[in-house]
């Protein structure tokens, strides 16, 4: 009978050491546990990308198993704007989730129309020294915090570690290529770089540096500049690149170089943070490094969009809802990637069991922190789908000056238009 009694007692400690020490060495249910209440509380939360179906499923076991009296409800919401489904269940059909997750970018419209409920009760966890820059900035309007940085999605290079090696600039791909030789032990390399040039996100840090949208806070609709000369300078070396490598932008998909590059045929390609899962699944050994400046004088700065979760004012509990939408960015962020496929907001957690080491992932998190927010005000989807026309004109051969042109002309009569 001691032997078992023994046995229970260690069990017991193991099991609340993993809890302790499963998000960076503290204890992710703390809060829940901690919560002062008597009845049960239901708290739903609404979500629109099924790639989350997992991880907040995972959240809703592990509160429930760290305090009975919460209940997490993840609803799947299919709808073209869950902002407006969101607006109109709450406040027409007396539906209100309490909690829901949305892109940053929707964080105007989710402002106006009143769904939004300050973040102000963890400030020593919702800051840059642990989220970064670009988080803190995407989960901010109007100077206020408001989300709850979950994850974000944006360009970066991945390499092969086998067979290449770290560079800075496309000149040095391209020195690779002119003088690469075949041996036995690389015949399974069909190319040395490939990439999507046809995807906006891709393919935005050219001109990123070039091109401001929103202002420094990224929501203001009356700042729109380019530094033209860099700007038509950029695009002229990015066309470059279609005949540098032999790259047809109709053959050349998304999905077809994520695939070549996890096959072991492909030395270096540009994927979103959101492929990094897969390529960890395929045991590819791989780095991740900036997109390369297409020449000197030239650098590329990628844009990010972040997903937040945010506290519905109309939640039937504050408290309650702040600590699942905390316990969805924070307290459980060590299971994200491996539940969702998107990379965690967090900076300061420390990668297991992955391809590429820590270092990469640590400057992974360097980059999205020094990265341009997508803007944030409603309509500007409207520049980002002119950008993406613009990018497909000059690489099919188009003048540089009539696109750039016609794109200006069409973003500043849409900016008119709004203003």
């Amino acid at each position: 009978m001691k032997i078992i009694k023994r046995l229970i007692s260690v069990t017991m400690v193991c099991v609340m050491l993993i809890s302790v020490t499963a998000c960076g060495g503290t204890d992710r249910d703390e809060e829940a546990r901690k919560l002062d209440i008597e009845t049960p509380v239901t708290i739903n939360v609404w979500y629109d990308n099924k790639d989350y179906e997992r991880y907040l499923n995972t959240v809703a076991s592990g509160l429930k198993a760290a305090n009975n009296l919460i209940t997490v409800n993840p609803v799947y919401i299919e709808a073209q704007d869950i902002i407006d489904t969101l607006y109109t269940e709450t406040v027409r059909n007396n539906n209100a989730p309490d909690v829901y997750l949305m892109s940053a970018e929707n964080s105007d419209k989710a402002y106006l129309l009143g769904l939004m409920l300050e973040n102000d009760s963890y400030g020593d966890i919702y800051n840059e020294n642990i989220y970064g820059k670009a988080a803190i900035k995407s989960a901010s309007y109007k100077g206020k915090l408001y989300g709850y940085p979950v994850s974000f999605d944006m360009p970066v290079m991945v390499y092969n570690k086998k067979y290449a090696s770290s560079v800075d600039s496309y000149y040095e791909i391209k020195q690779i290529s002119d003088n690469y030789q075949v041996t036995e032990e690389n015949q399974n390399i069909k190319k040395v770089f490939d990439f999507d040039a046809s995807d906006m996100l891709i393919n935005y840090p050219y001109v990123g540096r070039y091109m401001n949208i929103g202002g420094d806070v990224s929501e203001n609709a009356d700042i729109f500049t380019i530094d033209e000369l860099n700007f038509k300078r950029a695009l002229k070396e990015y066309a470059s690149l279609k005949n540098t490598f032999g790259i047809d932008r109709n053959e050349s998909t998304h999905d077809s170089c994520l695939d070549e590059f996890i096959q072991n045929k492909l030395l270096y390609t540009i994927v979103n943070t959101s492929d990094l899962k897969k390529i960890d699944d395929s045991g590819v050994s791989y780095g991740i490094i900036p997109v390369p400046y297409l020449s000197e004088g030239l650098e590329s700065v990628p844009m990010s969009i972040t997903t937040l979760a945010v506290v519905n004012p109309y939640t039937s509990d504050i408290s309650v809802a702040k600590t699942v939408a905390r316990a969805i960015s924070y307290d459980y962020a060590a299971d994200m990637q491996a539940f969702s496929g998107h990379v965690s907001a967090r900076a300061d957690l420390i990668k297991k069991g992955r391809k590429a080491d820590n270092t990469d992932y640590n400057m992974l998190h360097d980059i999205y922190s020094d990265s341009i927010v997508k803007a944030k005000y409603v309509g500007v989807q409207n520049i980002y789908t002119r950008y993406e026309i613009l990018i497909h004109q000059i690489w099919d051969g188009k003048s540089i000056d009539d696109a750039y042109n016609e794109f200006h002309k069409g973003v500043e009569s849409f900016l008119t238009s709004i203003r």
